[in-house]
């Protein structure tokens, strides 16, 4: 395995325990949020950092590119399908059935969103879904 391999492993292992960490301090009573939200933070940081230290230590140079409108187009469908996935099991949580039964509906036009996605993008770009 080469350097940069093991550095993006061990800094992917190190972000997500940081910020499911973060998470879990969020969202159990009696834990303090602000340290749940500073650890995820940190969490985030180290996983958006491992693809500039690969590319640093590749000497992997990259252009930007103007993104094509398919790509641009995909990029909001899937964001807004994981806002709504997540208010979805959000409000699975709240303590009433109607809003569990909703939560559900919610959560699943998330799901189908996310998967359609990707053949959305395919069908602006003009490219087969296989």
């Amino acid at each position: 395995m080469k350097k940069s391999s093991l550095m993006s492993v061990i800094l992917g292992s190190i972000g997500g325990l940081l910020l499911s960490i973060g998470m879990v301090l969020c969202l159990v009573e009696g834990y303090n949020l602000i340290a749940g939200i500073i650890i995820g933070a940190v969490g985030l940081i180290v996983l958006a950092l491992i693809y500039p230290i690969y590319c640093k230590m590749e000497n992997i140079k990259h252009e930007f590119k103007k993104p094509s409108k398919a790509t641009v187009v995909s990029i909001i469908i899937g964001i807004l399908a994981l806002i709504m996935f997540g208010a979805g099991m959000c409000l699975v949580l709240l303590k009433s059935s109607v809003w569990f039964i909703v939560g559900i509906a919610v959560g699943s036009v998330g799901i189908f969103g996310m998967i359609m996605s990707y053949p959305i993008y395919s069908t602006i770009n003009g490219k087969q879904v296989k």
